[in-house]
């Protein structure tokens, strides 16, 4: 059976996906793995970009975060191009980009309603999932006095952890790399913390984990 294309999971919020990481990311995945996968996690950004403070009310703009999406997506694109335009005709088709809604399917909703029970059924696991979700608050002093966005950050954590596992779990890319370390969420649920809790890989997708990250720093 061939090997599946190795994953790379792009934050459109992280300043990390330089046009020069990008392009040595490409050089060292490809000469490892038949194909590259870039998915970029467009949507999340719906959590953190659509709330506002109007007359000291909060109010949603969808609207706006969908356009920040399409501009910082249309800008990651013309990057990663760029830096594969570099490569090699035989390597170019090698390189794959997928939006988030791409793998939001059933499996997917799946995964996500069970991190949804398991955030508010135990409470290590909730208190991680929490912490995560301020440390995005902290970077958005604007958003520090709306009623909820510890919630809806706290949904996009849940919801970055169930597309990781529908990714490299159920679909089998299982080789993950990023530019800066995994998140902490992720780092407990595979280490076993919560296997006690009924919450472990296995328990979420039926079978013993097969994902390994690694890190890439910025060259």
């Amino acid at each position: 059976m061939k090997a599946p294309p190795a994953l790379v999971g792009c934050s459109l919020d992280s300043n990390l996906f330089t046009g020069s990481w990008i392009g040595s990311a490409l050089s060292y995945i490809l000469s490892r793995h038949p194909g590259v996968l870039f998915l970029i996690a467009d949507d999340l950004l719906h959590y953190t970009r659509s709330q506002r403070m109007r007359r000291a009310a909060a109010k949603v703009d969808f609207g706006a975060s969908s356009l920040i999406i399409r501009r910082r997506s249309d800008e990651f694109e013309r990057t990663l191009a760029a830096s594969a335009g570099r490569l090699a005709e035989i390597d170019k088709s090698r390189v794959e980009v997928k939006r988030w809604r791409e793998f939001a399917d059933a499996s997917f909703v799946e995964l996500y309603r069970r991190m949804l029970i398991a955030c508010w059924t135990v409470r290590p696991f909730r208190e991680c999932v929490e912490s995560m979700a301020r440390e995005h608050i902290f970077r958005r002093t604007d958003q520090d006095k709306i009623l909820g966005v510890v919630g809806a950050s706290t949904t996009y954590v849940l919801e970055e952890v169930a597309m990781c596992l529908r990714v490299t779990e159920v679909a089998g890319y299982s080789h993950e790399y990023y530019p800066a370390p995994e998140a902490r969420v992720l780092t407990e649920l595979y280490s076993g913390r919560f296997d006690q809790y009924g919450l472990s890989v296995r328990d979420l997708v039926g079978k013993d984990p097969a994902r390994q990250f690694t890190v890439l720093p910025p060259w």
